[in-house]
């Protein structure tokens, strides 16, 4: 049957219908769809096919769908909230750049083939729109890690920001078609209405499971991680979230790490050099120990004693340039020479860089370990 550039300005209800053979929705413009067939579900055996269509309000509720469903480059949500519930999907699911206004709203779905979000953007009105979930069964899902809050490149990585804010994923609230906001996953005294959606470290779990049936394993970490961050307190803020994001982004142990260098060098140790500088001369010496030609090459000592003399043996001091090299040698542990430092709280402080570098790098192990399978036969216990 063909709808194509229908143009519905009220309600269209399909409710209690059966379609036989394709099914074709392309270019149609519908005000408010209402399929509702819970007293006798209907059945589409053909192709459901509503790419670049317009539906500014749906509810889809007890449908089998027996063929390929497609919404590909469709517009939905525009006057109210898109929901699909208990839907039955045989095939594949297409929502290939789709775009919602409002929020999608999937209540016990099965989706046995499958469900393509590739491409999906999720505009803002009052509020950004999200993705509600609760007790769908998916068997593979594709969808932009960007819609989980993953950041795509080394500088866009925001480090505090609240990562179940940042992810398209919700709960579902009620019956009414809402979602539920991530913070209501902490309270421990929910209403017995809500009790009875599935919870969001649930959720994750799911879209966990089906990112692994489709092999992407980025998208089966960054699931992992919002479902370990759901009930997360600040102990593991500290030593697991911000490092790492519990050893799934090898760029935010980069970032991480590079902050901490910068840190000691420009509050630390760039102050503790600037004291040492004659302040009429503008001037210090640094003391090299001699050694042999051969070696002297692939030795380098920024923190030895101070003192003035302009001898062979001696070099002026750099505070940026030393200060980042002394940051970056105790971070790394690359050594200090074979003299550190004389004041005993830069030794000190220097040793706890050292911790710091070793933690990190404890990080970037786990990281790698976790986000490269090629890595796993090296790094397993």
């Amino acid at each position: 049957m063909s709808l194509r550039r229908a143009i519905a300005k009220g309600t269209l209800n399909l409710s209690l219908t059966d379609w036989v053979g394709r099914v074709d929705f392309r270019e149609a413009e519908i005000r408010y769809l209402s399929w509702d067939s819970e007293d006798r579900p209907s059945s589409v055996t053909g192709v459901f096919d509503a790419r670049e269509a317009k539906f500014k309000q749906a509810v889809i509720k007890d449908v089998h769908f027996s063929n390929l469903v497609d919404f590909s480059d469709t517009e939905l949500g525009k006057g109210g909230n898109i929901a699909f519930e208990n839907v039955t999907f045989e095939k594949e699911v297409d929502f290939l750049r789709a775009t919602f206004w409002n929020d999608a709203i999937f209540v016990r779905n099965r989706f046995r083939g499958a469900w393509d979000l590739t491409g999906v953007t999720f505009k803002e009105q009052k509020e950004r729109a999200s993705l509600c979930l609760s007790f769908n069964r998916i068997s593979k899902l594709f969808m932009d890690r960007e819609h989980l809050g993953y950041a795509e490149n080394f500088f866009s990585i925001p480090l505090w920001s609240p990562p179940l804010e940042r992810s398209r994923i919700r709960g579902v609230r009620d019956k009414e078609y809402s979602c539920a906001d991530p913070d209501k996953s902490r309270e421990k005294n929910e209403s017995e209405k809500e009790k009875t959606n599935e919870g969001l470290q649930d959720i994750y779990k799911t879209i966990e499971l089906s990112f692994r049936e489709t092999n992407d394993r980025q998208g089966e970490n960054e699931a992992w991680y919002l479902g370990q961050v759901v009930d997360q307190n600040w102990v593991p803020l500290i030593f697991l979230d911000i490092p790492s994001r519990y050893g799934i982004d090898i760029y935010r142990v980069v970032w991480v790490s590079a902050c901490f260098m910068i840190f000691f060098a420009i509050i630390i140790y760039l102050p503790y050099f600037l004291w040492h500088i004659n302040i009429n001369r503008w001037e210090a010496w640094v003391k090299l120990k001699p050694l042999q030609d051969q070696k002297r090459s692939f030795r380098f000592r920024p923190v030895e004693q101070f003192f003035k003399n302009s001898g062979k043996q001696a070099r002026l001091l750099h505070p940026l340039k030393d200060a980042l090299f002394l940051s970056g040698r105790a971070f790394f542990k690359l050594g200090l020479g074979t003299t550190y430092p004389h004041r005993r709280g830069l030794v000190w402080i220097a040793y706890i860089e050292w911790i710091v570098g070793m933690y990190m790098l404890i990080h970037f192990l786990f990281t790698v370990k976790n986000t490269l399978p090629i890595a796993l036969p090296f790094l397993a216990p």
